[in-house]
């Protein structure tokens, strides 16, 4: 996904919405998909 592309789904959402991407160990990931989902953190988990 380029960014012009990113920005434009971005922009559908209100601005104080929480923006996460799945990764592992530590590695940069592709956006492959955009999905709106809400979330819940773990006990003991902050998000920030």
């Amino acid at each position: 996904m380029r960014a012009k592309e990113l920005i434009q789904l971005l922009q559908t959402l209100p601005p104080d919405n929480k923006i996460v991407v799945r990764g592992y160990e530590g590695y940069y990931k592709d956006i492959l998909q955009f999905n709106e989902v809400k979330i819940k953190p773990k006990s003991g988990c902050l998000l920030v």
